[in-house]
């Protein structure tokens, strides 16, 4: 199934400024940072849907399934239970591969291996499309997510060229019945496990570059929607988005709150 990928190591900040749209602008327009050069690709716009069953038995486990349609591809990924590392960073497994009934097979065996009963044939899953496919499995959509993502090739200045991460700006916005909710996050991920303190290093000079408007987060996006929807349910997003549903400063004191200490 996978694509040469199996751990990912990374760190998060979100932008907790009163204007996020506009700090993560400036982000997005560094060229380098703590002697590191930020080689811009092209924008990628995403969807993610992610599919447990309806007991939560996934998500128990830490487990995290998804489907990401990114340049017209599907994408299938299943992303382990979470270690966290020293300086901040994250390590978790990842496994991703190109849609396919073959792929799934192999998703669902290494879901399996956690534990987990699984649908023990396949065969029903047709047609090919991911989400009738994993319907019919029994799986249902716990989360709607649109990104549009700006990422960066992260070198050393002066060294030999070779990318040590990506450094990623983006615009995430999640999709509830009752209304959508956006926030701005920077990402920079190495699948090397060695590569850590490349991550701590840039994310110290962000933080340093803008304090208190960008703030280390900890929490997968999937764990900070599922926080969203909490509050969004009862209506308690009122007063903590903008008319664009855009977060303010003081929501993230609130998903702190949900979510638990880092």
């Amino acid at each position: 199934m996978a694509r040469g990928r199996e751990r990912e190591v990374e760190v998060a900040l979100v932008v907790s400024a009163p204007e996020p749209g506009s700090l993560a602008d400036e982000v997005a327009a560094l060229a380098d940072i703590a002697g590191y050069a930020l080689e811009a690709r092209p924008d990628q716009e995403i969807r993610d849907l992610y599919f447990d069953f309806d007991d939560g038995r996934l998500g128990d486990r830490g487990l995290a399934f998804r489907v990401r349609n990114i340049d017209g591809r599907n994408l299938l990924t299943v992303k382990g239970p979470g270690r966290r590392m020293a300086l901040g960073a994250k390590d978790r497994l990842e496994v991703e591969g190109e849609w396919s009934l073959r792929v799934l097979g192999h998703a669902l065996h290494l879901i399996a291996g956690f534990g987990i009963d699984i649908p023990a044939d396949i065969a029903p899953a047709g047609p090919p499309e991911p989400r009738p496919a994993l319907e019919r499995l029994g799986f249902i959509i716990v989360q709607d997510r649109h990104t549009r993502r700006r990422p960066r090739r992260v070198t050393r200045i002066g060294g030999t060229g070779d990318v040590l991460a990506e450094l990623a700006v983006d615009a995430v916005e999640y999709q509830f019945p009752w209304r959508n909710a956006r926030l701005f996050e920077i990402e920079v991920e190495t699948t090397r496990l060695a590569g850590s303190l490349v991550l701590a290093e840039i994310a110290s000079a962000l933080l340093t570059r803008w304090p208190g408007a960008l703030r280390r987060w900890p929490h997968s996006k999937l764990a900070t929607g599922f926080a969203l929807a909490a509050l969004a349910a009862p209506g308690s997003l009122s007063g903590l988005t903008d008319r664009d549903g855009v977060l303010r400063p003081e929501a993230w004191e609130r998903l702190e709150e949900r979510l638990g200490p880092f």
